[in-house]
């Protein structure tokens, strides 16, 4: 068992356990496809009209994400 503090005020958790950060941690790679998506929803945002934001191109993005993950065995 583990106790893992929350600051919520602050928004940070606090890891006592240095093996658990490490687990817990983004890769390179967890970086670089939150980066993509952030970059995604930005880059198809309309200032003009922000009720017709990327939703649907985000929903379409996570679709190819997970699609593949569906049809594998």
């Amino acid at each position: 068992m583990c106790v893992v503090p929350l600051q919520t005020e602050m928004g940070t958790i606090e890891f006592r356990d240095p093996k658990l950060e490490r687990l817990v941690g983004l890769t390179a790679a967890d970086r670089k496809w939150m980066d993509n998506i952030v970059h995604d929803v930005n880059e198809s945002w309309n200032d003009a009209d922000p009720t017709k934001g990327p939703t649907l191109q985000l929903a379409h993005f996570l679709q190819d994400i997970v699609e593949p993950l569906m049809t594998t065995s």
